[in-house]
């Protein structure tokens, strides 16, 4: 009796350790590596073609890096994350990114019209929602 309330008992804790394995890394996957559900998949394509280049932790630029890490984003704080977000839009709507520079030596990293409102449409609809 005794060893079959040990087993059962372990069987328990086994199943509940990897269920809170799961909860906790579930945000913490890269977005191009096709594992995380924060991201739509749209969005996710303009982000990995266009944007992790430098907005990752493996991107070319510190600066960059420092002013949005797209593999964490979703991790932030609710405030951080409108933050964020609000950021995105407002060099969006500037045309700012990516910078000339990075366009003149890679002209495929230039955003269309399109991802660029798609990724827009996103940020705003995803700030609305943390807003509340």
């Amino acid at each position: 009796m005794k060893k079959r309330v040990v087993l059962i008992m372990g069987l328990a804790i086994v199943a509940v350790s990897f269920q809170c394995n799961a909860l906790t890394n579930r945000g913490s996957q890269d977005v191009k590596a096709g594992t995380t559900t924060e991201y739509p998949e749209a969005v996710k394509k303009v982000i990995d073609s266009k944007c992790l280049g430098c907005h990752s932790p493996e991107g070319r630029s510190d600066k960059a890096k420092e002013a949005l890490n797209w593999t964490t984003l979703m991790g932030l704080e609710k405030s951080s994350q409108v933050s964020k977000l609000d950021k995105v839009i407002e060099v969006l709507d500037k045309g700012d990114m990516p910078p000339k520079k990075m366009i003149e030596m890679h002209p495929e990293a230039k955003i269309s019209e399109a991802d660029s409102k798609i990724l827009k449409d996103w940020a705003v609809a995803t700030s609305d929602v943390l807003m509340k």
